[in-house]
């Protein structure tokens, strides 16, 4: 079984992924919040991976996806959600036929804590899933390396 398709559709949505966390990784200001288990979350993390659920759901829509975050404190701080809102909106490839193919940009504010939201399946024996851990070493990425 070729998976050229998925490929494709996975290299496109990690470049525009990437567009929204060099911006982040570039920004002193990461909008940091610590998780339950004390680790670190960042508007990167946040950003990226409603940028390639959305793209993920849109191409492959029956799919399960395991993904690290969850939107329950965005929708608790409205003004740290609005500021990766406006990230994701300004995260776009120069291709517009590869734009389209990703489904094109998350519509407003409420999409984008719905795809941060669908990366919330427990896995299982059937189908496809995909896992997402956006910016694999966060602390790293903090510290500017």
């Amino acid at each position: 079984m070729s998976y050229s398709q998925e490929l494709d559709i996975a290299l496109l949505a990690v470049q525009r992924a990437t567009l929204l966390t060099q911006n982040v990784f570039h920004n002193n200001a990461k909008g940091t919040l610590s998780k339950d288990d004390r680790s670190p979350v960042t508007i990167g993390d946040f950003g990226a991976q409603a940028l390639i659920i959305s793209a993920l759901r849109h191409n492959f829509p029956n799919d399960e996806i395991v993904g690290e975050e969850d939107a329950s404190s965005l929708r608790d701080n409205p003004s740290l959600a609005e500021q990766i809102f406006a990230l994701v909106k300004e995260s776009k490839l120069d291709d517009s036929s590869a734009e389209s193919q990703l489904g094109g940009p998350i519509k407003d504010l409420d999409a984008m804590l719905t795809a941060i939201d669908a990366g919330n399946s427990g896995g299982g024996s059937k189908g496809r899933i995909w896992a997402l851990d956006p910016v694999d070493g966060t602390k790293g990425f903090l510290r500017g390396g």
